[in-house]
């Protein structure tokens, strides 16, 4: 998974799902070779939502990643 680019989605809202079922939506906002960076995300885990200003997710860990439909 590490060879995995999301460059083109800089600065996009994403939704990450992990495989240990935990889901992060936030603004994707860069990435290295192991892992990428959100800002202004939240965590949902067991029916909980965890606002997380800053969430650093390790590309192995990554089930699906997709960008977030605009509501607007």
């Amino acid at each position: 998974m590490g060879l995995i680019q999301f460059r083109r989605l800089w600065g996009e809202k994403v939704i990450v799902e992990r495989k240990n079922r935990d889901v992060v939506v936030g603004t994707l906002s860069g990435e290295d070779g192991m892992f990428i960076y959100l800002e202004n995300g939240q965590l949902i885990r067991e029916n909980q939502t965890i606002e997380v200003p800053t969430a650093i997710i390790s590309k192995k860990s990554i089930s699906m990643l997709r960008v977030a439909k605009n509501d607007s």
